[in-house]
Parts: C-alpha cells; sequence; structure tokens
C-alpha cells in the first residue's frame, strides 16, 4: 500500500509540473488580457484607435473568455 501512495504522489507532483508547463499560471495570463484590454480602451478614448487595435480588441476578448472558462474548469474539477 505504501509503494502506491508513493507512486499516486509522484505522478500528482509530475502532473503540477506539466500542467504549469503547458498551460502556465491561467490567473497571469487573465490579468495580462485584462490590462491589454484596458490599454485598448484608454487608446478609444483618446481617439487613436485604428483598425489594428479593433482586431487586437476582440482576439484577446476571444483568448479572455478561454482563459476564463480553462479557469473555471480548473476550479471546479479541485472541488470535486
Amino acid at each position: 500500500m505504501y509503494v502506491w501512495w508513493k507512486k499516486v504522489k509522484l505522478l500528482k507532483d509530475e502532473l503540477k509540473v506539466w500542467n504549469v508547463e503547458v498551460f502556465g499560471r491561467i490567473d497571469l495570463r487573465i490579468k495580462k488580457k485584462l490590462t491589454e484590454m484596458a490599454d485598448i480602451e484608454l487608446k478609444k478614448e483618446q481617439v487613436t484607435v485604428n483598425e489594428d487595435d479593433r482586431v487586437l480588441k476582440v482576439e484577446l476578448k476571444s483568448e479572455l473568455d478561454i482563459l476564463v472558462h480553462m479557469e473555471a474548469e480548473g476550479r471546479s474539477s479541485m472541488e470535486a
């Protein structure tokens, strides 16, 4: 039984490392996307938004939605 628990703990530790390597810190990625969107909004108020900024804002919103969904799934799986 002890050997089995040791293997499970090792697997858990390896999965944590893999998760960070593949997905990174989702909370930090969300903050970065929100900051970038705020920068675009600031430009919009100053009337210096160009078409590239509009496209970037749409892309950022899409990426942010995905990250929030990933974070919510991660939290719900941790609670289960």
